[in-house]
């Protein structure tokens, strides 16, 4: 999923290079597939939400998952998504993760337990920006609420 977002960031900055009308016809385009796009992930959506284990499914898949969250189609908000991630990254640190606050994108969490943070460092950022490629960036902090280690979600975008 990284490497076919980086493709496309690649491909808006060959755009953004492109001389007017071309640019400007080119960014119509774009957005017309995207609202048809939007609009049958919509549909998708709402039907799917009639059985909550195929939606559930759906929305374990990080292909979709992301799709979703681009188009604000995503029916569990960030928080959730961030607790759910770090519900898992704590199990595979043995460690306790948890979530402090969720502000303009900004997650903070608060790290104890025995392992180290440099090591729940890299953990936490593969698993909440897979989660939550929305996020603007990760802050993690000591229990006494000290930043311990800022992560930049290298998938953010905003």
């Amino acid at each position: 999923m990284r490497e076919r977002m980086a493709r496309i960031e690649e491909l808006l900055g060959r755009l953004d290079a492109a001389p007017e009308p071309a640019r400007s016809g080119a960014r119509e385009v774009v957005s017309a597939v995207l609202e048809v796009h939007r609009a049958a992930l919509a549909g998708l959506i709402g039907r799917l939400g009639a059985d909550p284990d195929a939606l559930r499914a759906c929305l374990d898949d990080e292909l979709i998952a992301s799709v979703l969250i681009l188009h604000d189609l995503h029916p569990d908000p960030l928080e959730v998504r961030v607790e759910r991630a770090l519900g898992e990254a704590g199990e595979q640190l043995g460690a306790s993760l948890e979530l402090v606050s969720v502000e303009e994108g900004q997650v903070r969490v608060r790290f104890s337990g025995e392992g180290s943070l440099s090591a729940a460092r890299r953990t936490v950022e593969e698993i909440v920006c897979q989660a939550a490629p929305d996020a603007a960036c990760v802050v993690i902090t000591d229990r006494d609420g000290r930043i311990a280690l800022p992560v930049v979600a290298e998938g953010a975008r905003r």
